[in-house]
């Protein structure tokens, strides 16, 4: 499914992905979730933007929903350059008979109006 959105420069994002697989919901287990941001697609992982998994707890998911949750920190976007970027969630592992990709599309980084955070 392509989507695309807006993020302030900065900004911590939540994003939401709904897992399922032929369009069949399905219990997320023990698989392992990925949510990469890149400049690029065909860019190595190692130069992403964000790069956050399930087993380093930047996702996290239940079954009771198949509802996976991904926290883009505010530190991630806060020096990155404005602009358009590409990214994708994708599962695979233990209980996933396939690495699949859940979610796709283009993330446009934009400048954040208010520079102060409060602290």
């Amino acid at each position: 499914m392509k989507q695309s959105f807006r993020i302030a420069q900065g900004d911590d994002v939540y994003l939401q992905v709904a897992v399922s697989l032929d369009g069949v919901s399905t219990p997320i287990g023990d698989a392992e979730l990925f949510l990469t941001i890149k400049r690029n697609a065909t860019d190595p992982d190692a130069a992403a933007l964000v790069q956050l998994t399930r087993s380093g707890g930047g996702i996290t998911a239940t079954d009771d929903n198949n509802i996976a949750v991904a926290h883009i920190p505010a530190a991630a976007t806060a020096n990155a350059k404005l602009g358009r970027y590409v990214f994708d969630v994708r599962l695979a592992g233990v209980d996933a008979p396939d690495v699949q990709t859940l979610a796709s599309g283009e993330i446009l980084i934009e400048a954040a109006i208010t520079q102060s955070t409060g602290s």
